[in-house]
């Protein structure tokens, strides 16, 4: 089931579970890629949004530049959510 993110990221943020959220998602990038290319070819791009917390863990930039992530890297795009960017 796709959710857009302001029915749950609040609760999450709240709750604490955001960076659990974000990292299971991170995780599962290589499967979604390797889908959406067999179904539409080689020239998709993935856009995930960090926020601030997110980029600032060792274990998210890990996980995106080691070996199970690396080559997806050209083809994924990270933006950082607004709110964390520009500050309060």
């Amino acid at each position: 089931e796709v959710r857009a993110a302001i029915e749950f990221v609040p609760s999450a943020e709240q709750s604490g579970q955001v960076l659990a959220i974000g990292r299971r998602l991170l995780e599962g990038l290589p499967d979604a890629l390797a889908a959406l290319t067999a179904a539409h070819g080689s020239a998709i791009k993935l856009t995930v949004n960090l926020s601030g917390a997110e980029l600032s863990t060792p274990a998210i930039l890990d996980l995106l530049t080691g070996p199970t992530h690396r080559d997806l890297l050209p083809r994924l795009v990270v933006e950082v959510v607004e709110t964390q960017a520009v500050g309060p």
